[in-house]
């Protein structure tokens, strides 16, 4: 595996290609670098998968003999979710190249390829599958967690592979219970807001950091792939079995007071309580911190909110904001 200059040995990969030209070349290519496994078509390689079952990577030759390449790939992301795909092909189409990403392969490259993007590709294949493997232990701490009775501590701890995110949860987290001390919440309810403040990025955690380089082939923007962090981080909650209220926060917060947000559009009080609050805490924290372009003081704060009162954010919520809770 490369990462910048340095070589982290020794990733297993295997390569899927019925043609002893192109297989003994890109063997070639990557023997210096991981532990390389070969096959000859679609049966072989589940075999070997069978009898070595930690392989990191595949590359799948597209036209195989007796099978193609898609169909041993949907069997792949079915039966073996946690290796990456990588498709070769020297008949590529963006057809082709949507199906492909559609049944989850990690890359798709047109022979003859640059041997530098195919170190890339691998490279990129194995820092998503060591995110996805992370991915997994932290809903599987999660459930745990909400099995036993889910902390913000707990909470924090979970978010703490992220730093940054860490940070944006609780200064959201921060500026929602400052809303709702104007509120008078019963206990459940701003326990409710507080967990869902913490946690309302999550999906954040489940989007690949490269996932600009599938734009153009997808037909996706990268705007609408972070758009999906709400859906995905409101499964990974229900999955670990969180609080209705909880799941709402992390599913809505990006809704508008006036049906123009995301991802369902929905309208005014139509957005659950908790999830308005937290849209404002969200926006306040973006135009607050040391990441904005330009912070923004307390006074010009509020002076955004009022601007916004009726069109992102609930009315009520914004006469409720007090600048000087917040200096």
């Amino acid at each position: 595996m490369i990462i910048g200059t340095k070589v982290i040995q020794r990733a297993k990969i295997l390569i899927v290609e019925d043609e002893p030209g192109p297989q003994e070349a890109l063997t070639l290519v990557l023997r210096p670098f991981f532990d390389i496994y070969r096959a000859e078509g679609a049966d072989a390689a589940l075999q070997t998968i069978k009898d070595i079952p930690d392989i990191d990577v595949i590359t799948l030759d597209l036209v195989l003999s007796g099978r193609s390449g898609v169909e041993l790939l949907q069997d792949l992301k079915r039966d073996h979710a946690n290796i990456e795909v990588i498709i070769l092909t020297g008949y590529g189409t963006l057809l082709s190249a949507t199906d492909c990403f559609r049944h989850g392969a990690a890359a798709y490259l047109i022979k003859p390829f640059d041997q530098v993007d195919m170190l890339r590709e691998i490279n990129m294949a194995l820092v998503r599958k060591q995110r996805l493997e992370g991915l997994r232990g932290f809903l599987g701490d999660l459930q745990r967690s909400a099995q036993q009775g889910l902390t913000p501590e707990t909470a924090r701890r979970h978010l703490a592979q992220d730093p940054r995110l860490l940070e944006h949860a609780q200064a959201v987290c921060r500026y929602a219970l400052q809303l709702a001390d104007s509120l008078h919440l019963s206990h459940t309810d701003r326990q409710h807001l507080e967990l869902g403040a913490l946690l309302h990025d999550i999906g954040l955690l489940a989007i690949d950091d490269e996932i600009a380089h599938y734009q153009t082939i997808s037909e996706l923007s990268v705007e609408d792939i972070h758009q999906a962090h709400t859906q995905i981080g409101a499964r990974m909650a229900l999955d670990a079995h969180l609080a209705t209220p909880i799941v709402e926060i992390i599913q809505y917060h990006h809704e508008r007071y006036d049906g123009s947000g995301y991802t369902h559009r929905l309208f005014g009080e139509d957005i659950p309580y908790l999830a308005r609050i937290v849209a404002i805490a969200n926006s306040i924290d973006h135009i607050t911190s040391t990441r904005a372009l330009k912070r923004l003081t307390p006074r010009e704060v509020q002076a955004f909110l009022k601007l916004n009162a009726g069109g992102r954010f609930d009315p009520w919520l914004v006469e409720l904001w007090r600048p000087e809770a917040y200096s």
